[in-house]
């Protein structure tokens, strides 16, 4: 058994600083890689959940084919895609585009 000393405080850590509010009730946490949407959540593949928060750090959302080499280190990108592109196949106002030949968007149609 453990005994608290009275001086000591109670400290709280928040388990989560990067999450993302996509959509109205869509949310993703990076730190537990996991999307929230409605009522349900989506456990994401690491890999997955860092090309999604590069995504949604990005300006417009919009990741050029070499940056996401370089995020994976790998010529394999297009795979990234694909995993992410499933995450989303059950979220209709979330999808994963082709951009002008160089690269890939992320489309949020927000709900208002």
């Amino acid at each position: 058994i453990f005994f608290r000393k009275r001086w000591q405080k109670n400290i709280v850590v928040p388990t989560s600083v990067h999450i993302y509010q996509m959509d109205q009730d869509i949310m993703f946490d990076a730190d537990l890689r996991k999307l929230i949407f409605g009522k349900e959540e989506i456990q994401i593949l690491p890999q997955t959940a860092i090309l999604l928060k590069h995504f949604l750090e990005a300006p417009d959302y919009i990741l050029k084919d070499e940056e996401i080499k370089k995020i994976f280190w790998s010529d394999k990108s297009h795979n990234a895609i694909s995993r992410l592109r499933r995450v989303f196949e059950n979220v209709p106002s979330i999808e994963i585009q082709r951009y002008e030949n160089i690269g890939y968007q992320l489309q949020i149609r927000r709900n208002k």
